[in-house]
């Protein structure tokens, strides 16, 4: 059996279950159990089977039981969740999964349980905090930290690798969350874990716990927990409803922590991080290159020293510069992740091949930092480099650990950079005050923040660490926690729809925020700005029909608004509502008279609706004024569809002698052909077709004007004739 294999069966029976076909399901994953010689899972199958049976039979002697739709909730869900589990463990048997051999490598080991490696983190903890720092007790409490990082990264594999939580699990995992004696760094890495031990495998208990970690009174497992949360709620929603308590109990905490606000400004965080990629391109191709532009270094011939350029000094007065880097500096504040591909090389290094190092914030309890941070208190030196690095807002914790070790500040990498002269170490710690440090601290315990940098982890996470193959990347697929209707009628608040609404508009995503804001609609009375946004956003996925109606709702709210005019009228010329648009053109005219786009618009209406002699004169009031190929070419056509044909080849010659396209060559020779210059007709509709894309969008251009030649006397044979004519 290949991974593929265990993949189509699971579903199968996944399907089987969708389709309420529950006892067919249990048969299929029996036979699959016991074929696979997993006994335990298998015995758990037979009880529900036996319960099941038992069920049906009551059922067809007509027995009354107030609790059968709760009994075979309970055996659903269970099933359920035995297929899941199965599996996990059909690739354990396999090796298909990096995970699995995690999973076999742990069970060599000894298997301690969450109860007793609590116990010890608080003792270590108890420890560490009683070690005095100075020089005697350096290694005591190296040695201390050293011990504290191996038992928090057991406990995250503990937690990680198991893939079903019996009661007393879960009674020992809530005791990490109450506990006063551990970091909240190692309870906000627990976080991880179990999003990890979720992906791998549903389990209701996990998803108990995380509801308890989402009203934690620590703000940094607070923050993670929201955003597992609302990546669970777009994933597992099917599965969540199988269990009644989840449900209740995520009802109640909405209630009771407002969650709705916080997951709908997670959600935003979250679909920013998904145009990162969009970010990587601005900076590859707007900033860096015009950097490297504005900044060169010369040599002379002789290779002495660089001299200095003399355009550094003008760099600052770049307009276009400084505009593309205030960009920058505005996504940056805004949450976007412009760090993103800086660091993508150093997450191979060996601190990213243990899973908890992904999800363990950048801290002074880890062994590595503790060297650093214990040789420079003992001597009494203070690392501001470290200090900065350590309490910077604009570095999620896994870029933290990428600069840490791109330095070479653990003493051990090689580093990418020299280390860093003492001197300028002095100059940095000059420059850096207490009260500088303080505030960073400060803007480091936002809550807002903290969901941006895990956001930014689990998003390094799922694209770069080792093993990222082994999950299901929840940034590859749209999340639509919106779409869900858990929450829906919290999240379905007005204010939730447009905040959203607005961001996605903002960000250019026209066919997400059309979403939001006709939710929103649904929810208000009409609103003139959010009905022109819609039909804005329609607009621009040429989606004129729709635009047009909401545009129409927008006049009827606030009428007469120049904007919605203009873009009614867009939208009525692609919907062949020509009568229409020009009203609004004409409209728009009184109070822009001189405005020439206007009046080209206005010509073109009425060359559409056919009144060519009306359009003419407004055509050549335009040639007086702003004499352009643009305005020959609409007095041509017109003057050729009015029959007078000796003004339009004077100004098809303009044309041609110009800069003349392929329909230029083609509307030039429909004139020579009603004037019967068959010979020059076909001399240019031979060029026209040597400048089409190919002969046949020649020819479908040629077909597309046949009503009008034959309305200036052409005859339909001879137009029939011209491809083969040329």
């Amino acid at each position: 059996m290949t991974s593929k294999d265990i993949d189509i069966q699971h579903q199968c029976i996944i399907n089987l279950l969708r389709n309420r076909r529950l006892k067919e399901a249990q048969i299929q994953l029996h036979s699959i159990l016991e074929s696979a010689n997993l006994w335990t899972l298998t015995n758990k199958l037979e009880q529900l089977q036996i319960s099941y049976n038992y069920m049906l039979q009551y059922i067809l002697q007509g027995a009354e039981d107030p609790e059968r739709k709760k009994i075979y909730q309970s055996i659903f869900a269970t099933t359920w969740h035995l297929a899941d589990e199965a599996k996990v463990y059909l690739y354990d048997q396999v090796g298909g999964l990096s995970y699995s051999a995690t999973r076999f490598r742990n069970k060599q080991t000894q298997n301690v349980s969450l109860s007793t490696l609590l116990k010890s983190l608080e003792t270590i903890c108890e420890q560490i905090s009683d070690i005095p720092v100075d020089i005697k007790n350096r290694q005591l409490l190296l040695d201390c930290m050293n011990q504290y990082e191996q038992i928090y990264k057991e406990v995250f594999n503990t937690i990680w690798l198991n893939t079903s939580w019996s009661n007393e699990d879960f009674e020992n995992a809530n005791l990490f969350l109450a506990s006063r004696k551990i970091p909240s760094e190692v309870q906000a890495m627990l976080v991880g874990a179990v999003m990890l031990s979720l992906w791998q495998c549903f389990d209701p208990q996990k998803m108990h716990w995380l509801y308890l970690a989402v009203a934690h009174n620590e703000k940094i497992v607070k923050a993670r927990a929201t955003v597992v949360l609302l990546l669970c709620l777009c994933r597992f929603e099917e599965h969540i409803r199988l269990y009644p308590r989840l449900v209740s109990e995520l009802e109640s905490l909405n209630r009771q922590e407002e969650l709705d606000k916080r997951l709908t400004r997670t959600f935003i965080q979250l679909r920013k991080e998904q145009d990162t990629e969009q970010v990587y391109r601005f900076m590859r191709d707007e900033i860096l290159p015009e950097m490297i532009r504005s900044v060169k270094i010369n040599f002379d011939d002789k290779g002495e020293e660089p001299d200095i350029n003399p355009e550094w000094d003008n760099i600052m007065e770049d307009k276009e510069l400084n505009d593309k880097i205030k960009k920058m500096n505005d996504l940056q504040f805004s949450g976007a992740d412009v760090h993103y591909t800086s660091f993508c090389a150093m997450k191979s290094h060996n601190h990213f091949y243990d899973e908890a190092n992904w999800f363990y914030p950048f801290d002074t309890y880890h062994y590595q930092l503790s060297k650093l941070f214990s040789e420079g208190y003992s001597s009494g030196k203070k690392f501001s480099v470290v200090d900065m690095l350590m309490n910077s807002i604009y570095f999620c914790d896994s870029d933290k650990y990428s600069m840490f070790y791109m330095m070479g500040l653990d003493g051990k990498s090689k580093g990418l950079f020299p280390q860093m002269p003492k001197s300028l170490e002095g100059d940095i710690a000059e420059m850096i005050d207490e009260n500088a440090l303080d505030k960073l601290k400060k803007n480091n315990q936002d809550e807002q923040l903290l969901t941006n940098h895990f956001i930014q982890d689990i998003y390094r996470f799922f694209k770069l660490s080792r093993n990222h193959q082994d999950y299901e990347n929840p940034f590859n697929s749209p999340i639509r926690l919106f779409h869900q209707s858990l929450l829906k009628d919290s999240l379905h608040q007005p204010e939730h729809l447009k905040e959203v609404g607005d961001y996605l508009f903002k960000e250019k995503h026209p066919e997400e925020a059309i979403y939001y804001y006709e939710q929103y609609l649904k929810s208000n009375t009409f609103n003139a700005d959010i009905c022109q946004k819609i039909g804005y956003c329609y607009e621009k996925q040429k989606h004129y029909s729709k635009a047009y109606q909401y545009y129409h709702q927008a006049d009827i709210t606030k009428p007469d608004h120049p904007w919605t005019i203009k873009h009614t009228a867009i939208c009525c010329t692609h919907i062949d509502k020509y009568a229409e648009a020009l009203a609004c053109y004409r409209q728009l005219q009184k109070h822009d008279p001189e405005n020439k786009n206007l009046l080209f618009n206005i010509g073109a209406c009425l060359m559409e609706l056919g009144k060519y002699e009306e359009a003419l004169p407004i055509y050549y009031e335009l040639y007086y004024h702003y004499d352009n190929i643009k305005t020959w070419r609409a007095i041509a056509w017109c003057t050729f569809l009015c029959k007078d044909y000796e003004h339009a080849r004077s100004f098809y010659a303009k044309i041609l002698s110009s800069q003349p396209t392929s329909s230029d060559y083609l509307n030039a020779a429909h004139t020579e052909l009603a004037c019967g210059h068959l010979q020059e007709a076909i001399s240019h509709y031979r060029t026209s077709c040597n400048m089409s894309e190919n002969t046949d969008a020649f020819i479908h251009a040629l077909m597309a004007d046949k009503d009008y030649l034959t309305k200036q006397g052409v005859e339909e044979q001879l137009i029939h004739f011209i491809p083969d004519l040329i």
